[in-house]
């Protein structure tokens, strides 16, 4: 699924119109048609408040993970302080728990 792809499903899922979402974001809705139809890319910044208005990674935009907020399922466990673990076991655990949510997505489908 590419980037367009993702911003129109989050975007209906919403519930919001282009033209409502360009005001909030302060983009044209030319603009933000385009990147729904994969036909522009948005810059860095546009990315990120993107991103932070649909409360999903940048990763996730981009089609890097399909875990759209990582931190909630890493994280979930109030005993485990994921913060003073070494950066590498960090990123392993990211890659299992994403390992795990697309075998359950698979099965879904199924």
């Amino acid at each position: 699924m590419e980037l367009g792809d993702r911003l129109k499903r989050l975007r209906e899922e919403k519930g919001i119109s282009q033209l409502e979402l360009a005001k909030v974001l302060n983009l044209s809705n030319v603009m933000l048609s385009r990147y729904e139809k994969n036909k522009r890319s948005p810059d860095y910044e546009t990315l990120s408040k993107l991103a932070d208005y649909y409360g999903v990674t940048t990763d996730f935009l981009l089609g890097r993970t399909n875990i759209r907020t990582p931190q909630k399922y890493v994280s979930a466990d109030p005993q485990v302080k994921y913060e003073s673990l070494p950066v590498e076991i960090y990123e392993h655990i990211k890659v299992i728990v994403q390992y795990f949510m697309d075998e359950e997505n698979k099965k879904r489908r199924e």
